[in-house]
């Protein structure tokens, strides 16, 4: 049976985001206990406990972000990811329930709530159990990586092949099916962030080419 404490929460900040970032933490860290932030915003000093906080360089982008989550996750845990600037009024302890649920119900890969901005809404006909339907990708604002994912991704080097993150999701999913898990998005919860990226998608795109050509390789 899979408990909150099973769970390992990472916010990704950086410095357009600081300050959404805390009130993020804050919300999230009173529902989650194993709750963290991975600042990239190095003209500030967060107020959060040094034991909760990763600091990085204002050069990592999301590959960078989580590349130090999956490897500063216990190995048996649960690997959530939470972006920045996702709005923080969401139900958290609604979303922690279904997250318990689903995972201590189901073969559970890789989970994810709804997200209001996602590209990926292809999903397939098949319902898993009550709100989770079998999908390609959950999106990689808000979601939850199952340990037995972990060990394959954990060495990947993603800050030299993808640091902008594109393909990131794309393996995990890969590799939750490649382990008979089940990838599935729930329709329940809804998390909600504003679009954009502040990067350019071509380039993220070349990275996202090199990092399914090495995810191929192991």
């Amino acid at each position: 049976m899979v408990s909150e404490n099973d769970f390992y929460i990472y916010i990704f900040s950086w410095k357009t985001v600081t300050k959404n970032a805390l009130e993020l933490y804050d919300k999230i860290s009173s529902v989650y206990s194993n709750t963290y932030i991975i600042n990239c915003d190095e003209t500030v000093e967060l107020p959060v406990e040094p034991d909760r906080q990763i600091q990085l360089c204002d050069d990592y982008y999301y590959g960078g972000q989580f590349q130090a989550a999956i490897r500063h996750v216990p190995k048996n845990k649960i690997l959530g990811i939470v972006n920045g600037d996702v709005y923080p009024t969401a139900d958290w302890s609604a979303i922690c329930k279904s997250c318990i649920h689903a995972f201590s119900n189901n073969d559970i890969g890789v989970y994810g709530p709804d997200v209001t901005q996602t590209t990926h809404r292809g999903r397939y006909k098949t319902l898993l159990r009550d709100s989770l339907y079998h999908i390609n990708n959950t999106d990689c604002t808000c979601w939850f990586i199952s340990p037995d994912v972990h060990p394959t991704l954990s060495n990947i080097p993603y800050f030299d092949i993808t640091n902008f993150g594109w393909g990131i999701d794309m393996i995990c999913a890969k590799e939750a099916y490649k382990t008979g898990l089940h990838v599935v998005r729930d329709y329940s919860v809804m998390i909600d962030q504003p679009s954009g990226t502040g990067y350019h998608k071509a380039e993220a795109r070349d990275q996202m080419k090199a990092l399914l050509a090495y995810y191929k390789t192991i």
